[in-house]
């Protein structure tokens, strides 16, 4: 199986940033939870024991969604196909990568449809196809096109 570059990336880092020598909580206390390390064909295999019930963080996944965006039947915006991608910009405005339609939809924090960039095509704010979009540093955002992968 091919894991994607940027996969493999994300998880090699988090290898490299983790220490299984320091056991101890960002407040400085002990947590009382050895992490254990084993080797398997020169692949380090860190084991992490579940902690007790009653010392997890107490907050749960609400049964409704905080907004809904997309539907079945309705205008145009909100009809959306192979999404490629989404995230949410630093002031609040929600992103998402329409793939079917090789066009950025932009919504407000409570999932209404205030802008749509790009649509599909081979010139300057064109897609063809739309891959992937990206948060990028302060208000940005990477939008991903490959001529080469026609879909």
């Amino acid at each position: 199986m091919k894991v994607p570059f940027y996969l493999s990336s994300v998880f090699l880092a988090t290898i490299a940033c983790a220490d299984p020598r320091d056991q101890t909580s960002p407040g400085g206390d002990s947590t009382g939870l050895e992490a254990a390390v084993r080797d398997s064909a020169d692949i380090r295999i860190i084991e992490n024991p579940r902690p007790p019930a009653g010392s997890r963080l107490d907050w749960r996944v609400g049964a409704e969604p905080a907004v809904t965006i997309g539907s079945v039947d309705g205008e145009d915006p909100y009809l959306l196909s192979r999404v490629r991608g989404g995230f949410t910009m630093p002031d609040g405005r929600i992103v998402v990568a329409n793939g079917g339609s090789h066009e950025l939809r932009v919504f407000d924090a409570s999932g209404i449809h205030v802008a749509t960039w790009g649509r599909r095509g081979e010139g300057p704010g064109e897609f063809n196809p739309l891959l992937q979009v990206h948060r990028w540093r302060g208000d940005s955002l990477l939008a991903l096109n490959s001529p080469a992968n026609h879909f």
